[in-house]
């Protein structure tokens, strides 16, 4: 019933979005707005929501990723201290927000949106959405990408292009006199958000976890997947052979937070004649099942592809995600060193990563899941002789958090 919700702000903001008419999927959108702040910030705190995910950066620090998944006619927006991002002077508010689009039947209409509103301890706000931010379509991100329809969530594939990044866009400072004035969204006419409700769950608990041992390394003749090319869980699904052509050094760095990996990709052809390219590919064990970002930190060559694939478990020995889930990202790097994170969380164990056009060095400095985990309070606990018993609880106790 509707007298069980809370009731919600008066807010200031007003739903932003960029031109056109919003409608398409697997679009994402970037958003900034700067402002001064004349002494040290007390007390201040930023309301966002976004249709669908938003996220967050002050100066170029991230804050946080949201909202929680919600139906469009009972909108979830949350609020976050930002006290510790922010400075005496100029600040600026960045944000990426994803629109997913229609994510299942019955709910038409849904179209992508930003809601942010930055007030201090008394009420006074100091920089909300409307047509004074700028905004530009994040074309880093490919839009026609596989969708797995079992995941409501994040469907796609995510395909990020790091070379169209506008490089310092969340920065003071950042040129953004090309971008466009943000387009208000709901100009004489209901927008689909009728009802905004506060965050009623607590923020997600991350952490970096390291990869506890190295499943398997291997190569791929480079070969095209004719039939269903925008799939990327195909030619991450392939079985390989031993190294022989391409380059795999000090993988065991990927274990611990220091030292680097090298790979690389065979060059033989580039010499003359030879019967094609051979990628190579690390398969990455976590231990356990765990919901995570994946997150690279690397130095390469523009141009060079790193594909990722997401697994609960191998198949009669080998990675494989063509058959029972095909989640799988691809990152193209830019030159220089380069950090990337996923912008979908994955239930995964396994992480396979395939090196494509890295004709030069890669130097792999970290490959970490930046577990997202519900911040529960255990308050009780089992203890049993038979230690049958005691497995039994721990691997339920752990699904139940995951």
């Amino acid at each position: 019933m509707l007298g069980d919700f809370p009731r919600s702000r008066r807010w200031r903001a007003r739903w932003i979005w960029i031109p056109g008419d919003g409608q398409a999927d697997n679009t994402y959108a970037y958003f900034r707005r700067e402002f001064r702040l004349d002494g040290q910030p007390r007390g201040l705190r930023l309301a966002i929501s976004a249709e669908t995910y938003y996220r967050l950066f002050i100066n170029g620090q991230l804050v946080g990723q949201g909202p929680p998944p919600s139906q469009p006619f009972f909108k979830y927006y949350d609020e976050r201290d930002i006290d510790e991002y922010l400075r005496p002077g100029e600040n600026c508010i960045a944000v990426i927000v994803y629109h997913l689009g229609t994510p299942r039947e019955g709910i038409e209409g849904v179209r992508g949106g930003l809601l942010a509103e930055l007030a201090d301890d008394g009420g006074k706000v100091i920089a909300a959405t409307g047509p004074d931010w700028r905004c530009l379509r994040a074309t880093a991100w490919r839009r026609d990408t596989f969708a797995f329809r079992m995941n409501y969530a994040f469907p796609y594939q995510e395909v990020y292009d790091a070379r169209r990044e506008p490089p310092g866009w969340k920065e003071v400072g950042f040129d953004d006199t090309a971008w466009h004035h943000a387009v208000v969204i709901g100009e004489g006419s209901a927008t689909p958000w009728t009802r905004l409700v506060p965050r009623d769950i607590p923020f997600m608990m991350t952490y970096p976890l390291l990869p506890a041992r190295i499943e398997r390394i291997e190569e791929n003749l480079d070969l095209a997947n004719r039939v269903r090319s925008e799939d990327l869980s195909i030619a991450l699904s392939m079985p390989g052979g031993p190294i022989r052509y391409s380059r795999v050094e000090m993988t065991e760095n990927l274990l611990r937070d220091e030292g680097e990996t090298i790979v690389q990709c065979s060059t033989e052809h580039l010499r003359g004649f030879f019967d094609g390219i051979y990628d190579p590919s690390i398969v990455l064990d976590f231990g356990k099942v765990i919901t995570a970002y994946l997150e690279l930190e690397l130095s390469g060559p523009s141009g060079g592809i790193v594909d990722i694939g997401y697994a609960e478990r191998l198949i009669d020995g080998h990675f494989n995600n063509a058959l029972e889930g095909q989640y799988a990202d691809r990152y193209i790097m830019r030159e220089g060193e380069q950090r990337f994170r996923s912008f979908a969380w994955r239930g995964f164990r396994y992480v396979k990563l395939r090196f494509r056009s890295c004709f030069q060095p890669v130097l792999i400095r970290s490959v970490k899941a930046i577990v997202s985990t519900y911040p529960y309070e255990e308050r009780g606990k089992f203890q049993s002789d038979d230690e049958t018993f005691n497995s039994i609880f721990e691997i339920c106790r752990y699904t139940i958090r995951l």
